[in-house]
C-alpha cells in the first residue's frame, strides 16, 4: 500500500476520483476516453468483498481481445469489426451478477423519477455517474461498466473495465481485462483508491508481493496517478464541487476513435508525405471526425422524420489550408472554403474542393442560405459574427464555431469582468450572441492539440420559424447598441476616435455593412518578428544590448588552435532588466514587433546567449563545431571582429563570418 498525507476531506476525496475517473485520458495517454455501458447503484448493503472477488474472476477469465486492429490496405472496414469483436459478451455477465448482488440500473431509476423527460434526456442520465449519490445517506455504493478506447486502435484494443465506488468504505476500485499477449491500455493489475484520516491510499488487489514491488504498472500508478490524485482533492472546494469540463460530449467516443483513425489513415498519411506536418494534418482529422460526427447523428434524426437523407453541405469562413473543406468534401459533403488570402496548397487538391479566395463581410451579401451549415474555425474577427450570419441566412442554417482570439462585432474585445479569464470571458459572450440569434448553444471541449478548445455548435432554434422578421429585428439592435458602446467606450479612451480602430476609412463607404466599422484582416500580413526592422534601429539595438553586457567584466579562458586565450564575454542581465535600461525610444521601435526584445535576442543567437531568460554574450562558434552548408561560410561580417573591444577570439580561417 502506498499513501500520500494532503490532509483532505472525504468529498474533497470524491471530487478527485471523480476527475480521474471521467478523465482517465488526461494521466493515460493511450485512452481517447471511456464509454459508460451501465452504471448500478446500491441503496441497501450488499456483499462488497464478494462482488470484488466475483468481477476480477469474469475479467480475469476474459483476456480482452486476441489480437489489436490489423488495417490491411488501408480498409475501414478492418477497424469496425475489430471493435464490435472486442464487445464479447462479458458486459452480460457482468450485469447479471451486480443486479443480482443488489444494484440497481441507473436508467431504471432515471425512468422512474423523471418519466416526463424525453428519452434523449434520460440516455444521457443512465451512461453517466450519477456522483451526487455518494453524498445521499441511503447510497452504499456505485458500480461502472465502461469501455476504455485506445488512441491507438492499430497498437492497442478497446477492453472492459469495472469501477466499483464503496461509498460507506470510502473507496474505490478499478477492475480491467487485460491481454495474455501484446500491450493493454490500462494497467495490468487491480487497483485501488481510498481514504482514511484525511490520507488517501492506494492498494494493489492481485498479484504476487514480490513481483509487484518492480512491477512498471505499479510504478506508474504510484509514481504519476496517486500524487495526481491527491493534488487535484487538495485543489477541490471542500464541498467536493467539481466543475463539468468534460470533452466530446456531444458525440460518441467510440464513433469518434474509430471515424478519427479511419481520417488518419485515409488522408493524415498522404498529406504528410505531400506537403503538411504530420501535427496538421492529424488536427484536422480530429476537427472532421467531430463535424461528422454531428451530421452522421442529425442525418439520422432527420431520417427518422423523413425529411432529408443527404449529406449535409457547409461553407468553411477563413478555411486557411484548406484542410477542413478538402476532408469534408471527400466524404461527401459539398461545401465551399473562403479565406481572404490564397494558399499555395491549394493548387494541390481536387477540382472537387472549392476554395475561393475573398473577404467575407458582415452585411446581406455574404449570406449563405443554400448551405446547412457554417463553420468559423479560429476565424478571429468573424467569430461574433458567425451566428448572426447563420440566423440570416435561413432558419435551417447551423454553424460550428471554434473560438480563439477574443474578437468584437467591430473591434478586439474589451473585458468586462476582471476576475475571469478574457478567454472565458469572451465564451460567455459568443455564448450570449448565439443565444440572442435564436440558438440553442450547445458547448463541447474538443480533443485537438490547442489551449483553445471550447467550440459550440448551434445546432436546434429556439425560434419558431414564423418569428423570423422579429428575431431579425431583435439581432440588429443587439448589435447597434454593442457597436455604439464600443465606440462610446474607445472615446473615452482616446478623446475623439470615431471608431475601435481609431480610424475613419471605413464610416462612410460601408453604408451596407451591419456595422459600419467593422474591418476586415488585410490580405498581407504585416511582418513582425524583427526581421523588418529599420537598418539603423537594429543596429543601435544591438550595439546598446552589448554595451550593457561588457559594462561588466568577465574573462573566460578559450582554447584555440592549442593556445589559451583570455577573452571578455562580458556579464549576465535578465529580459527584465535589460528592458529597463533601454531608452523609450528603443523600446518604441520595438513595441510592435511580435516577442519584441525577446524576438530581436533570438534573432541574432550569433551574438547573444538567451538561456531561462537570462542573456550573456555568446562565445562564437568554430568552423569545426558547425554544420552550416559551405555555400552559406563567411557570408556575413563578423559582429564580434568589428564591435568587440578584444575582436573576434577566432582566427579566419576557424571563424564562421568574415573578418
Amino acid at each position: 500500500m502506498s499513501e500520500v498525507v494532503y490532509n483532505v476531506n472525504i468529498k474533497q476525496f470524491w471530487g478527485a476520483i471523480k476527475i480521474y475517473t471521467d478523465k482517465s485520458h488526461i494521466l493515460n495517454r493511450r485512452i481517447c476516453g471511456t464509454i459508460n455501458l451501465w452504471c448500478g447503484i446500491a441503496t441497501e448493503k450488499y456483499q462488497y468483498t464478494e462482488v470484488l472477488k466475483q468481477v476480477q474472476s469474469i475479467l480475469k477469465n476474459s483476456n480482452g481481445a486476441d489480437t489489436c486492429l490489423n488495417y490491411e490496405n488501408n480498409l475501414p472496414k478492418a477497424v469496425k469489426e475489430n471493435i464490435e469483436i472486442s464487445n464479447g459478451a462479458d458486459q452480460h455477465t457482468l450485469t447479471e451478477l451486480l443486479v443480482a448482488s443488489g444494484y440497481q440500473s441507473s436508467e431504471t431509476l432515471a425512468l422512474s423519477t423523471k418519466p416526463e423527460e424525453d428519452s434523449d434526456t434520460t440516455f444521457k442520465e443512465a451512461i453517466s455517474i450519477p456522483w451526487w449519490q455518494l453524498l445521499e445517506s441511503e447510497c452504499q455504493g456505485l458500480v461502472v461498466i465502461r469501455k476504455t478506447m485506445p488512441r491507438n486502435l492499430k497498437q492497442f484494443a478497446p477492453l472492459l473495465e469495472v469501477v466499483i465506488i464503496a461509498g460507506s468504505s470510502a473507496s474505490v476500485n478499478y477492475i480491467g481485462e487485460a491481454p495474455d499477449i501484446g500491450p493493454s491500455v490500462h494497467p495490468r493489475v487491480c487497483y485501488s483508491f481510498s481514504h482514511s484520516d484525511e490520507n488517501i491510499h492506494l492498494s494493489i488487489l492481485s498479484g504476487k508481493k514480490e513481483r509487484d514491488i518492480e512491477d512498471p504498472n505499479i510504478e506508474w500508478l504510484r509514481k504519476n496517478v496517486l500524487p495526481k490524485i491527491c493534488k487535484w482533492a487538495a485543489a477541490v472546494s471542500e464541498d467536493g464541487e467539481v466543475e463539468d469540463r468534460s470533452s466530446l460530449r456531444l458525440v460518441n467516443v467510440q464513433d469518434y476513435t474509430r471515424l478519427y483513425q479511419q481520417l488518419k489513415i485515409k488522408y493524415g498519411q498522404p498529406l504528410v508525405q505531400v506537403r503538411l506536418s504530420c501535427t496538421r494534418s492529424n488536427r484536422s482529422c480530429l476537427k472532421d471526425s467531430y463535424e461528422i460526427l454531428i451530421w452522421k447523428t442529425e442525418i439520422g434524426i432527420l431520417r427518422q422524420k423523413k425529411s432529408t437523407s443527404e449529406y449535409q453541405s457547409f461553407v468553411d469562413l477563413g478555411c486557411g489550408n484548406g484542410l477542413l473543406v478538402y476532408i469534408l468534401s471527400s466524404e461527401g459533403h459539398p461545401g465551399l472554403g473562403i479565406d481572404l488570402k490564397r494558399r499555395k496548397i491549394w493548387d494541390l487538391f481536387p477540382s472537387n474542393v472549392k476554395l475561393q479566395e475573398g473577404i467575407i463581410e458582415p452585411s446581406d451579401q455574404s449570406l449563405f442560405p443554400d448551405y446547412n451549415w457554417l463553420i468559423g474555425n479560429h476565424s478571429d474577427e468573424l467569430t461574433p459574427w458567425l451566428p448572426v450570419i447563420a440566423a440570416k441566412s435561413s432558419h435551417n442554417t447551423r454553424f460550428f464555431v471554434l473560438p480563439c482570439c477574443p474578437h468584437d462585432f467591430d473591434c478586439k474585445y474589451r473585458r468586462s469582468r476582471p476576475g475571469m479569464s478574457i478567454y472565458s470571458e469572451y465564451l460567455d459572450y459568443v455564448r450570449e450572441v448565439g443565444s440572442i440569434c435564436g440558438y440553442d448553444m450547445w458547448q463541447d471541449r474538443l480533443r485537438i492539440p490547442s489551449t483553445k478548445r471550447v467550440c459550440f455548435v448551434g445546432q436546434e432554434r429556439i425560434v419558431k420559424a414564423e418569428d423570423f422578421p422579429q428575431l431579425h429585428e431583435r439581432i440588429d439592435v443587439f448589435v447597434k447598441k454593442r457597436t455604439m458602446a464600443n465606440s462610446a467606450a474607445l472615446k473615452r479612451i482616446n478623446g475623439n476616435a470615431d471608431n475601435c480602430d481609431g480610424e475613419n476609412g471605413n464610416q462612410g463607404q460601408n453604408k451596407e455593412l451591419w456595422s459600419s466599422h467593422f474591418k476586415a484582416r488585410s490580405s498581407v500580413e504585416a511582418v513582425r518578428n524583427c526581421s523588418q526592422l529599420d537598418k539603423t534601429v537594429r543596429e543601435d539595438l544591438l550595439t546598446a544590448i552589448a554595451n550593457i553586457l561588457l559594462g561588466k567584466r568577465r574573462i573566460v579562458e578559450l582554447s584555440i588552435c592549442g593556445k589559451t586565450v583570455n577573452w571578455d564575454r562580458g556579464g549576465s542581465v535578465s529580459m527584465g532588466d535589460l528592458a529597463k535600461r533601454l531608452s523609450a525610444q528603443q523600446l518604441a521601435a520595438l513595441k510592435a514587433q511580435c516577442g519584441g526584445l525577446q524576438t530581436l535576442i533570438k534573432n541574432h543567437k550569433h551574438i547573444f546567449a538567451l538561456e531561462k531568460g537570462t542573456i550573456n554574450l555568446q562565445i562564437p562558434r568554430r568552423l569545426s563545431d558547425s554544420k552550416v552548408p559551405s555555400d552559406r561560410l563567411r557570408t556575413k561580417p563578423c559582429w564580434f571582429h568589428q564591435y568587440h573591444p578584444q575582436g573576434c577570439p577566432l582566427p579566419q580561417p576557424d571563424c564562421l563570418f568574415s573578418h
